[in-house]
């Protein structure tokens, strides 16, 4: 999934069940948290117990036993969102999963700064 979050919101722009759901309160994500760290965020095992526990609708809904994600840091240096991985089964994610997914995050950043820039240089006079 790729979310982007604001101030009291995350919006999932895309993912691989073509599925987008409404924008979701912050307070009730994973990515709310992931956003916050500039490495990737991985959670799994036990520990998704204490995050599920803060975020009952994602456990009632999918099950998670395994989460990571890599921020999408602007230029700038604002976390914006992130790229995330999602399973019900626990997997195991190396050094080298973790430079792929912010390999992947940093091709999303590209793509929309080409954008940015192409829409910010068009000029309607």
């Amino acid at each position: 999934m790729v979310c982007f979050v604001d101030l009291h919101q995350v919006f999932v722009q895309s993912s691989s069940t073509g599925e987008i759901p409404e924008p979701a309160n912050r307070t009730t994500t994973l990515c709310s948290r992931a956003v916050r760290n500039p490495n990737v965020t991985v959670i799994k095992d036990k520990d998704m117990e204490d995050y599920l526990l803060a975020n009952p609708v994602i456990a009632r809904e999918q099950g998670l036993e395994f989460y990571a994600a890599a921020p999408l840091i602007t230029a700038e240096g604002l976390n914006i969102g992130t790229i995330c991985l999602l399973d019900t089964k626990n997997r195991h994610f190396s050094e080298e999963d973790k430079i792929i997914l912010t390999g992947f995050s940093r091709v999303i950043m590209s793509a929309l700064e080409i954008c940015h820039s192409s829409i910010s240089g068009f000029n309607l006079s």
